[in-house]
């Protein structure tokens, strides 16, 4: 399995966007996806995934795009043949922009278009992919069709605040007096975008700040994850396990790609 990251270059597209990744993956295989705090909008280019669903115990067959939320457990994914997706890893606050207007209720159903317009979604899958130089500004140009200003700028500080290592480092009640909010409209605001509590939201966000430090320095230990608002070390060690069901040593010794979030197994 192979992964190439991409970063935006566009100031305006990188205030929603993580980053860009193109998945090619010669199956059978499966791949856990660890909670890390970013919404996913994936398009197939060639081949297929199944996806786990836990409610009926098997693997579904996913549709050529779509989008999966934050999620509170990992995502299980099987794929049979060889397979190429690309995957933009949104940053939460896109959710505040009008077009994700009942987003969390309906993701299943919810169209990668409302994000890249018809035209972009086919521009996407016809991209080069050899000329890696370009990617980034392609795909950026096709996210500047969305109206990226239109957020509520009460919505942005509060959303740029818990998405900050200040942010996950702070209580439900610091947050909440810090945009000067309730804690009751807080929650709501919180369960209307990502469909969970703020301090559960927190739980993830933190967890995927300190994956992903982990996973990119050799020297960061777990009792630097404190950082993050952990308690103490054990603290870390707990969550770990309710969130990936591995202790954290067993975690980072399957994380094989150059990336935080990503399991796999092969058959």
């Amino acid at each position: 399995m192979k992964v190439v990251e991409y970063r935006s270059k566009n100031k305006l597209v990188e205030k929603y966007v993580s980053k860009y990744q193109l998945f090619e993956v010669d199956g059978p295989l499966f791949i856990k996806a660890v909670p890390s705090g970013t919404v996913e909008c994936w398009i197939v280019l060639n081949g297929y995934f199944e996806t786990f669903d836990p409610e009926e115990e098997i693997f579904k067959p996913s549709k050529e795009s779509g989008f999966f939320p934050i999620g509170t457990t990992s995502y299980t994914y099987f794929i049979p043949e060889h397979t190429k997706c690309f995957n933009i890893k949104m940053k939460p606050i896109t959710l505040g922009l009008p077009n994700f207007n009942g987003f969390i209720e309906n993701w299943k159903n919810f169209s990668a278009e409302s994000f890249l317009s018809k035209e972009g979604l086919e521009k996407i899958k016809l991209l080069d992919f050899t000329k890696t130089d370009k990617i980034s500004d392609e795909v950026d140009t096709i996210l500047m069709k969305n109206d990226l200003t239109s957020l509520d700028p009460i919505l942005e500080r509060v959303l740029t605040y818990i998405f900050s290592v200040d942010g996950v480092n702070s209580k439900v009640s610091e947050i909440a007096n810090k945009n000067y909010l309730s804690v009751k409209s807080l929650e709501r605001l919180i369960k209307r975008l990502f469909g969970m509590s703020p301090k559960r939201l927190l739980n993830i966000i933190r967890f995927g700040m300190s994956a992903d430090n982990l996973k990119k320095n050799e020297g960061y230990r777990f009792i630097d994850t404190l950082e993050f608002g952990y308690y103490d070390q054990s603290h870390f060690i707990r969550e770990c396990k309710r969130i990936t069901q591995l202790n954290p040593k067993e975690f980072l010794s399957k994380l094989n790609l150059d990336v935080h979030d990503l399991i796999v197994k092969d058959l």
